[in-house]
């Protein structure tokens, strides 16, 4: 398996925030490069949430669930991100921008459905005929 570099939220947050000019600049070049398949890296799902959070929290970003569904969705797109999992990320933002769940449910929720199972084991009623095709269950 080949072997990428992985990116941080910062450099995620810096890009879509545009809070911090230098960072901002550094991290456009980097994804311009990653569009054009110049750069290849990935990141893992931890990532992925901490960044829908981290975007999301109202006493940071606030950013509404769309933009970052649309922003960070562009991010994962791009070409050069190598992720197992890349089209199940773009649909659990699509999925986060016309929702109210967590982004972390709505991981475990499209895995479930990747395996097969379709069925989650959880205490959380938010599972519950929000997500067609999923069933929760408790212990």
């Amino acid at each position: 398996m080949p072997q990428y570099p992985l990116i941080d939220a910062n450099v995620f947050l810096r890009h879509i925030t545009q809070d911090n000019q230098v960072m901002a600049q550094k991290a456009q070049a980097f994804f311009k490069d990653l569009e054009s398949n110049k750069q290849t890296a990935t990141t893992c799902e931890a990532i992925i949430i901490e960044v829908v959070y981290v975007l999301s929290s109202k006493q940071l970003y606030n950013i509404s669930r769309a933009d970052i569904a649309k922003h960070f969705g562009n991010l994962i797109g791009l070409a050069g991100l190598r992720l197992q999992y890349k089209q199940l990320y773009l649909d659990a933002l699509a999925t986060y921008s016309r929702t109210n769940l967590d982004i972390a449910d709505i991981l475990l929720a499209m895995h479930a459905r990747r395996n097969g199972s379709n069925t989650v084991v959880s205490f959380d009623q938010d599972f519950d005929n929000k997500l067609p095709g999923i069933t929760r269950h408790e212990p």
